[in-house]
């Protein structure tokens, strides 16, 4: 069986992807999924699982469920699956907490304790609680240096910094993570988003010259056309 790279995984995920549109006016970015990347992060955990040090094996499966309840698909999301467990996404990401503060309360020192944070946080996102959500990726960011979740730390941080409306840390996440993960996966990932917050912004010379940067870029990651409309879009200016 062929083993997937990373960005394949971005290109097809392994449950679904949410759109979530903003309906503020101002904030003008096409729909997107800044959680989908959390999701992505579902897919290298699970292959993951058999090197991390938890205490014992029912630590493991109780990370196992907590992570599971993310890719659930709730009634409210799609009305047309009966069987669905839970019966609203808030609900489901309720669920979803509180196995991971099981986890993170019984293994606080080992890899499981630190990943369930990491998850807690997407959720949290989910459930509009944004400055929990930033309390927790900002110390995840400053204790896992050299973490394989570190990026998709980031780009949540920066999504909640986004949802929050506070677009100055937003672009400092994106700028820092752009710089940080240069020449990765997930580089033309923090360069859409960072075109997206100069909109918003209104900044529009910081935008010309990213789009200087990015003309000539190639990556077969998913979003590269979208990332290239935005840097034509600049240029013309």
């Amino acid at each position: 069986m062929k083993k997937l790279k990373k960005d394949e995984l971005i290109k097809k995920p392994l449950w679904f992807k949410i759109k979530d549109k903003w309906q503020d006016e101002t904030f003008r970015k096409r729909a997107d999924n800044y959680l989908f990347f959390g999701f992505l992060a579902i897919l290298i955990i699970f292959g993951a699982f058999k090197t991390l040090s938890l205490r014992n094996n029912q630590s493991v499966m109780k990370l196992k469920e907590a992570v599971a309840v993310l890719s659930e698909q709730s009634l409210e999301e799609n009305p047309q699956f009966k069987d669905a467990q839970y019966k609203t996404k808030e609900e489901k990401y309720l669920t979803a907490v509180d196995k991971l503060n099981t986890v993170i309360n019984k293994n606080k020192l080992t890899k499981g304790g630190k990943l369930a944070k990491f998850y807690k946080a997407v959720a949290l996102i989910e459930l509009k609680k944004y400055d929990d959500a930033v309390t927790i990726l900002e110390e995840y960011r400053e204790k896992n240096k050299n973490d394989l979740m570190l990026p998709l730390a980031y780009l949540n941080l920066g999504a909640a910094y986004e949802y929050s409306k506070d677009f100055e840390k937003a672009e400092a996440t994106y700028k820092n993570g752009l710089g940080r993960f240069k020449d990765t996966n997930y580089e033309p990932y923090f360069a859409y988003y960072l075109f997206l917050i100069y909109e918003v912004e209104n900044k529009m010379d910081a935008a010309k010259q990213l789009a200087e940067n990015y003309k000539d870029f190639k990556s077969d990651a998913l979003i590269l056309k979208d990332l290239n409309f935005k840097v034509n879009y600049f240029l013309s200016l």
